[in-house]
């Protein structure tokens, strides 16, 4: 067996400069995979106690009634004490499928409004659930939405 004097190999510094370099660039990617997993703190002004709190505690305060009318409109009344941005509307479909449409309602306190729902005739439907979303300040200085899901209102259908 012949041994061949003439091949270089890596030094040990740069190989060790590598390892690092390998070892950094996986624990940044790391980071910023895991980053999407923690959720941005959202708060929001609670005029009840007149301070800022955490988002999930002002949903709370987020009372609607709702009253179904006509085969796709919803009379909906903000009976809260902070504004809601927008609504969700979640309904059982005659198949058994869970559908969730997006309205743009902007209620102020006390204030009423009609969504019409497009291409949806709940009038098959179990159970029809109003979903509030609010807007809040996020951490990093902008308004950002979040939706109360633990606090929904639901809506008879068909005069039950």
């Amino acid at each position: 067996m012949k041994i061949q004097a003439n091949k270089k190999a890596l030094s040990p510094i740069i190989t060790t400069i590598l390892l690092v370099l390998l070892a950094i660039i996986l624990a940044i990617i790391i980071l910023l995979w895991a980053r999407g997993f923690i959720a941005e703190k959202i708060s929001k002004f609670d005029p009840v106690q007149n301070q800022e709190r955490p988002i999930q505690e002002v949903c709370r305060s987020a009372d609607v009634q709702g009253y179904y009318v006509i085969p796709n409109t919803i009379y909906v009344t903000n009976i809260g004490s902070i504004p809601i941005y927008r609504f969700g509307v979640r309904y059982d479909s005659s198949d058994g499928r869970k559908q969730l449409e997006s309205t743009s309602v902007n209620l102020t306190a006390g204030q009423s409004a009609v969504i019409t729902l497009t291409g949806t005739n709940l009038a098959g439907a179990e159970q029809v659930l109003l979903i509030p979303v609010l807007l809040g300040n996020s951490e990093k200085g902008g308004i950002k939405e979040y939706t109360c899901l633990s606090d929904t209102t639901e809506i008879k259908v068909g005069g039950e």
